[in-house]
């Protein structure tokens, strides 16, 4: 059996969007935005959804970072496997 994979990237935000406040009714609150750290997250899914192999990083990712990550993950998988990539300009690298 061939376990077929997909990725995705995703970044969260941890920065809080304000202090905790009260909001009347009809009142206008405005909350601006606020530059802080974020935490990008690699992962890899199977076809059936039944797994997920997830690998986080403080900042951006970089291609070192996805390689490392593509590498953790074949050492914890014992079947054959294929990995589909996309061809999109932002998944080239030249390391």
């Amino acid at each position: 059996m061939v376990m077929n994979l997909g990725f995705h990237l995703t970044a969260l935000y941890l920065t809080a969007v304000g202090p905790p406040m009260r909001q009347f009714p009809n009142e206008l609150v405005c909350i601006l935005p606020q530059k802080g750290k974020n935490i990008n997250v690699f992962g890899l899914l199977n076809a059936n959804g039944k797994q997920l192999f997830t690998f986080d990083v403080e900042g951006s990712i970089k291609a070192e970072f996805v390689i490392s990550a593509i590498e953790t993950f074949i050492a914890k998988i014992n079947k054959p496997t294929v990995l589909i990539l996309d061809n999109a300009k932002i998944h080239h690298a030249k390391i």
